[in-house]
């Protein structure tokens, strides 16, 4: 599926989900050192800790049952799934 970014509020977003049935959609947002990022259905937040230069520094609290990888090993992950379900 194509992922298109998009700079709705959540407000918006959530107004206009009709028109993004068919397309995963990304929430861009903005944040400084030690501001927050939460998700409070699911339990999780993500807090910036620091920034330097072209990297973040991340710290992110969720339920031990929510599994968290890094997006290149989250590939991984799924192409080692896919091989062990053909064997």
């Amino acid at each position: 599926m194509p992922v298109r970014e998009t700079n709705f509020s959540a407000s918006d977003l959530a107004s206009n989900l009709k028109m993004f049935e068919k397309e995963i959609v990304m929430l861009v947002l903005s944040r400084r050192p030690d501001e927050k990022i939460v998700f409070p259905e699911l339990g999780i937040s993500i807090k910036v800790i620091r920034t330097k230069g072209n990297q973040v520094r991340l710290g992110i609290q969720a339920p031990e049952t929510i599994r968290i990888l890094r997006g290149e090993l989250a590939f991984e992950a799924d192409s080692t799934e896919e091989i062990c379900a053909l064997n």
